[in-house]
């Protein structure tokens, strides 16, 4: 519901971040359309990180402005979908996919419908909420970030080696593209960062992260730097995941054995 204080055309901003994730979306899926090779593989993939980009902004940019929206919400999920869900699965499927014939059809078919569910959760769980505010996690790995893993590494592969390390990647991508498939219809935590207050100790943990993606990108290459970046996010949820499944059953001993 818009509110009366906010003046209308400030309800357009966000929508032309999302409306931007959408074109480079498409503009990917018409560059896979056509016959692939190590350049349309690279540009589809920066397309699709272009669309990143602009997902993360369009929900900042609705915050900042007091814009945010019912309409808003279901158009972002509809965008994701498409830039996110069948861009990515069809540029994986093209990729690495494909020599393995009807199974890896369903392999990138997988990652498109875990998004979908993965987005349909998300919409449902927002509508249900209760009291406002920033959620501190995730539930279920976010299908932006599931996509940037899968982009980024396909990427890093094209810009470093080419073919010649593509033809022994397939059942790693392949293998790579279930996983992130199923964390994306899971119910692990992942953080949001939402609630991260500006402060020396956030600061600190920042510039270590940006000096570490700095030097990964001077010692090897960028597009290194970028899917480190990803797989640092999901191995920390997964490793919280883990301490915390611990942690709850040394509790469930502790109070058994009273």
């Amino acid at each position: 519901m818009k509110s009366k204080t906010t003046p209308s055309f400030l309800y357009i901003l966000p929508n032309l971040f999302t409306m931007s994730s959408l074109f480079a979306g498409f503009y990917a899926i018409t560059l896979l359309s056509s016959p692939a090779n190590k350049s349309t593989f690279v540009y589809a993939g920066f397309a699709l990180l272009f669309a990143t980009i602009c997902d993360m902004l369009d929900g900042r940019v609705a915050r900042l402005t007091g814009t945010q929206s019912d309409f808003g919400m279901q158009m972002d999920s509809l965008v994701d979908l498409v830039s996110f869900g069948i861009a990515p699965a069809l540029l994986v499927y093209k990729w690495g996919l494909a020599d393995f014939g009807f199974w890896g059809l369903l392999a990138a078919f997988s990652f498109a419908g875990a998004g979908a569910c993965r987005l349909a959760r998300f919409n449902v769980m927002e509508m249900q909420k209760k009291t406002g505010g920033a959620s501190r996690h995730f539930v279920g790995l976010p299908i932006p970030l599931a996509a940037g893993m899968l982009i980024s590494t396909i990427i890093y592969h094209e810009v470093s080696t080419g073919s010649a390390l593509y033809k022994n990647s397939s059942f790693g991508i392949l293998g790579l593209t279930i996983v992130l498939s199923y964390l994306m219809v899971s119910t692990i935590r992942f953080r949001t960062f939402k609630d991260i207050r500006i402060n020396p100790q956030s600061l600190a943990v920042i510039a270590v992260v940006m000096g570490f993606a700095i030097f990964g990108a001077v010692a090897f290459s960028p597009a290194f730097s970028l899917v480190t970046l990803f797989a640092i996010y999901v191995a920390g949820g997964l490793l919280a995941e883990v301490v915390g499944y611990c942690g709850r059953l040394l509790r469930g001993v502790r109070v058994t054995s009273r």
